[in-house]
């Protein structure tokens, strides 16, 4: 106890000789004060209000989350002076969490001294929410929005704002009143202001009833307030509702959200009108809405089974219905009406998927027999246009193919890239055979292309993704009451395979733990090639069952020495089960340890040694250690006797502590580190000192493991240790603060009085009495550099929770995982990491077309973890990008607009890339994205607009080469002929003689050219004929050809 003492002292008097309260110290000892909210901490802040713009800013920002009245008495004249953007929304929060009907003057006259041409939107939208907060139910601030809708030259931005206002007043004639201007855009935000007047009439009614919210809404002649506006809402939702033709796209996703929010008995009619219209910026910003508030419905039977039987065009709109059964049925109370409403629906989604596989059976699949006789490449570019184009594209190709317009092939490719922006390798051979048919001038092959094309019903596809969604709805609702149909399906595919929805079937499967699956994927385990097996293994990992463990045991107990991808699979997914005192496991994995020489493959049988949680494995281990030259395997090692020292109670702790002890002397670094989090999780505050040493090395990579790792650590001495950091050549001090803001209150304390005496030893004696009259001190941040930059910021979701209380090797399990999905793809696009936690990784890129590169890569990083995870195992990622001004030091952003990254976002928003209008406006022409509806965003982000980014822009420029390569082959052609005619006329002149060794090299050379020939001969007649029994013939006669001319070729070589 004296020495950890001793080390407590020894850390502050370093502390105190050290610092020198300079402008990084200063900033980062804010954070800390604005923890606890002391009043003498907060003295200290306000007087940092005089340190100058720079200082200025950092305390305002800390000032956002303080409830004291001393605060606001000192920032709201500030407001009148010149500040920054960031400075004047701080403020304006502070006021809107803790201010008063008493602020709402200053707030009003704020806002009337804003020049509307120059004013940031983002301010504007902030100060009228404030007004809106804090002024509710206030007559000032009625009349005062009132009459800045109504002025005779209103700028429509303040006219937007102060509608949106409205809906703390609930005055429905006012909105009836400007409704009646129509105006689209006044109209739609007053659909929004309806909606947010709903959703606070809904929270209230819930509140008065105790959370009861079975009889809201209703359309009884209820005597409440809630109820009468609620009633005059829809009145005038249907008096509208004529116009909804005639709105643009935003106001009639705001109208139908409007109704959705009230409940209104027309709801459907919009909803379908929107979902069925051809214009997919509508369909997608509808289903959005419909996902935001689904929970809000109190009986969406009739809008699910629309959902149900809604053909969509992509893939995303697919995943937006199968997120809205998800969010309600597992959102959904336990009122008997719900489970009428869950049991019928879940029936009907049974029987409907038995009644849509028939269908496409019948109609698709039985039919499907025939596309085999076309000639392979009208195969591909069939299957290209069915599932990349719609009808009225197809409509487009057969007009252009029955036309004589060959030379303007690039016209209808550009029609193509409008709807298709990317296009993936596997596609690419697709679209040749398809810009080779366009290409084509001869009339007669533009014909039999057009009718060979004209068959192709876009009603397989959408039937087709009718069922794949049905069987996602049901996996991830675990429906049971689907295994038996889904099984007859899957003995159906098995005859006659289609591969597009037999994987889909035997996943649904494998995720209902469906027993009879398990038996089919043992066999394709045991007996299947490679590639089979890795795709069982990857079905295995669904299941739960104890038998589904068995069955990786029996497969990894005869290949211990097998070298392949296929045994790693299988250990991780093993290591992803329950596996605690499992003996059985324990000895696969010794086996694999001692027979195995692939160094990965060992490693994962180490860390399954650990899971284990044998005591006695400890001295195998350190044994293992001694014997093992890898640095990588010893690292393994002491993951696993970490888990094993969590898992087990009968451990021999002092022998167990001269382990870990003699590993510190390892030079591996990682070896080195895992030690010290091993001693410091058994108490043993020696190893401090070692992570101390390791910490001030300055390699970020190697400090951030520690901190996210040790992030948990409730030691105090560690903490100061931390304190110790905040110096700008390490530049974490977010990193820092955030691992700081875990400890208790007490421990808070202890740092927070040592950071005021900090202060006064540097300042003054006293931050009793505030005087802001004092003579202003100027302190200027030398190496604070001024950028615009596109931040990325990752939340991870919901990781946090799942770390409390794991074992030191889960924790590194669980950073090492976040540096493979995210830390590895910023770094890649050349991005700076600037903050990491175990729950948020913050970014910056020079150039924002590296951040949506590397956005889009953790998504699809994250996306191809969960595929093969249950449920509750999966990760989710909130991933959004802004451009905007920042300061910064070092690497590290000091000052952003983090205000603009909204941190409560709907689950729907989770696994997609969305960036802000601003790095929209850089990025769009090299990418595809769309517009996400304001209505999911908090008010303040609200003000700005957000696009949800899907792919990289490649089709056209691909498509552009292709055509080229064409044009560039026909004029080759056309020089070709014009050479061998010339030299026919020469060879007419007389013969020439030559070596055998040049009449062997100009044979082998004169075959590949037939060969050529041959194809193209073979492409000619298939384009000008439709006989297919003539196509299939000739390819064995031009076959036939070549082989002879093989042959002879042979023969003449060896003569």
């Amino acid at each position: 106890m004296e020495q950890d003492k001793n080390l407590l002292q020894s850390i502050k008097l370093e502390i105190s000789r050290n610092f020198k309260l300079v402008p990084y110290e200063r900033l980062a000892f804010h954070k800390i004060l604005g923890m606890l909210k002391t009043d003498i901490g907060v003295s200290i802040l306000l007087k940092e209000l005089e340190k100058g713009p720079d200082i200025r800013e950092s305390a305002l920002a800390i000032f956002t989350d303080i409830p004291k009245p001393q605060i606001l008495t000192a920032i709201k004249p500030l407001l009148a002076k010149s500040l920054t953007d960031n400075e004047k929304i701080f403020i304006l929060d502070h006021i809107q969490k803790y201010g008063s009907a008493d602020d709402v003057p200053e707030v009003m006259s704020f806002i009337q001294e804003q020049n509307a041409e120059t004013v940031s939107r983002l301010i504007l939208t902030k100060a009228f929410r404030v007004i809106q907060t804090i002024g509710a139910q206030s007559d000032e601030v009625m009349h005062f929005l009132i009459n800045m809708i109504d002025t005779p030259e209103p700028h429509i931005h303040f006219q937007c704002e102060a509608i949106l206002s409205l809906s703390s007043f609930r005055i429905i004639s006012v909105l009836e009143e400007i409704l009646k201007m129509n105006n689209d855009t006044l109209s739609y935000y007053v659909y929004r202001t309806i909606a947010d007047m709903n959703n606070q009439l809904n929270i209230a009614a819930g509140r008065a009833m105790g959370s009861d919210e079975t009889d809201l809404y209703t359309y009884s002649t209820s005597q409440t307030d809630e109820d009468k506006i609620i009633l005059d809402i829809r009145v005038l939702l249907g008096k509208m509702s004529p116009r909804f033709e005639n709105y643009s796209t935003g106001t009639k996703v705001a109208f139908i959200t409007a109704m959705v929010s009230c409940n209104h008995r027309e709801y459907l009619i919009y909803v379908m009108k929107a979902l069925t219209s051809k214009n997919t910026e509508l369909i997608s910003m509808t289903l959005y809405a419909l996902n935001t508030n689904i929970e809000k419905l109190k009986d969406p039977d009739k809008l699910f089974r629309n959902l149900i039987a809604l053909s969509t065009e992509s893939q995303r709109d697919n995943e937006l219905i199968v997120e809205m059964f998800i969010k309600f049925f597992t959102g959904i109370g336990e009122e008997r009406k719900y489970h009428i409403l869950k049991d019928k629906l879940f029936s009907y989604i049974v029987v409907t998927l038995e009644s849509y596989f028939e269908t496409y059976r019948k109609e698709y699949m039985i039919r499907s027999v025939a596309e085999k006789s076309y000639p392979e490449s009208f195969q591909m570019l069939r299957k290209f246009i069915l599932e990349n184009m719609t009808p009225e594209l197809k409509k487009r190709t057969i007009y252009f193919l029955s036309s004589d317009e060959s030379r303007n092939t690039h016209l209808i490719i550009k029609d193509y890239a409008g709807w298709i922006p990317f296009i993936g390798e596997h596609e690419k051979e697709q679209l040749h055979h398809l810009i080779e048919i366009l290409f084509d001038d001869d009339k007669k092959s533009r014909e039999n292309s057009a009718s060979r094309i004209e068959d192709i019903e876009f009603e397989k596809r959408y039937l087709r993704n009718r069922i794949l969604r049905l069987c996602n709805i049901i996996a991830l609702l675990h429906i049971e009451e689907a295994a038996s149909p889904l099984v007859n399906i899957y003995n159906y595919l098995k005859k006659y395979p289609d591969q597009d929805l037999i994987h889909t079937i035997i996943q649904t499967l494998a995720i209902l733990n469906y027993s009879y699956m398990l038996g089919e994927i043992e066999i394709l385990l045991t007996t299947g090639v490679p590639e089979e097996q890795l795709k069982a293994l990857g079905l295995i990992s669904f299941y739960t069952e104890q038998r589904s463990l068995n069955i990786l045991f029996e497969f990894l107990q005869t290949r211990v020495t097998e070298e392949s991808g296929i045994i790693e699979t299988a250990l991780e997914i093993m290591l992803e089960r329950d596996i605690v005192n499992n003996m059985t496991a324990n000895q696969i994995f010794k086996k694999i340890i001692e027979n195995n020489t692939m160094q990965s493959i060992r490693n994962q049988a180490i860390l399954g040694l650990g899971k284990c949680g044998f005591d006695g494995d400890i001295d195998y281990l350190n044994e293992l250690f001694f014997t093992m030259n890898n640095s990588e395997g010893k690292d393994m090692i002491v993951r696993a006797m970490g888990e094993i020292i969590f898992t087990s109670e009968k451990y021999n702790k002092r022998q167990v502590t001269r382990y870990f002890h003699e590993y510190l002397k390892d030079p591996g670094i990682r070896v080195r580190i895992y030690s010290c989090l091993c001693l410091i999780k058994m108490g043993d505050n020696e190893a401090l000192r070692s992570i101390r040493d390791m910490l001030i090395i300055k390699n970020k990579i190697i400090q951030r493991d520690i901190l996210t790792i040790l992030g948990e650590l409730r030691s105090i001495e560690f903490s100061f240790f931390l304190v110790s950091l905040l110096k700008e050549e390490y530049g974490m001090s977010d990193d820092i603060t955030a691992v700081l803001k875990l400890l208790p209150e007490e421990d808070l304390k202890e740092i927070d009085g040592f950071i005021v005496n900090i202060f006064r030893k540097f300042e003054a004696p006293d931050f009793g009495d505030l005087n802001l009259t004092e003579t202003k001190q100027t302190i200027r941040v030398d190496n604070l550099k001024h950028d615009t930059v596109t931040i990325v910021n990752i939340n991870v979701i919901g990781e946090d929770q799942k770390l409390k209380g794991s074992s030191v090797a889960q924790m590194i399990r669980m950073n090492l995982r976040v540096k493979s999905f995210i830390s590895s793809a910023i770094t890649e696009h050349r991005g700076i990491i600037s903050r990491i936690t175990n729950e948020q990784i913050t970014s910056y890129f020079n150039d924002p077309a590296d951040a949506v590169n590397a956005s889009l890569r953790i998504v699809e990083n994250i996306k191809s973890y969960s595929s093969g995870k249950i449920f509750k195992n999966r990760i989710h990622v909130l991933n959004q990008i802004i451009t905007v001004p920042v300061d910064r030091i070092g690497d590290e952003l000091v000052h952003y607009p983090s205000y603009i990254i909204d941190p409560v976002l709907d689950k729907t928003l989770y696994d997609i890339v969305i960036i802000d209008e601003s790095t929209w406006s850089m990025v769009k022409e090299r990418f595809a994205g769309k517009i996400i509806s304001e209505l999911l965003f908090s008010s303040t982000v609200s003000a700005v607009k957000h696009y949800e980014i899907s792919s990289p822009v490649n089709f056209k420029d691909y498509a552009e080469s292709v055509l080229d390569s064409l044009f560039r082959d026909r004029e080759t052609k056309k020089h070709l002929e014009e050479e061998l005619e010339t030299e026919l006329k020469n060879i007419r002149r007389g013969g020439r003689s030559t070596s055998s060794a040049a009449v062997t090299r100009d044979l082998e050379n004169l075959g590949n050219l037939l060969l050529d020939h041959l194809n193209e001969i073979e492409k000619y007649v298939q384009r000008r004929s439709t006989d297919r029994e003539l196509n299939r013939n000739l390819r064995k006669m031009l076959v036939n050809v070549y082989n002879m001319y093989k042959v002879e070729i042979s023969r003449l070589i060896i003569e």
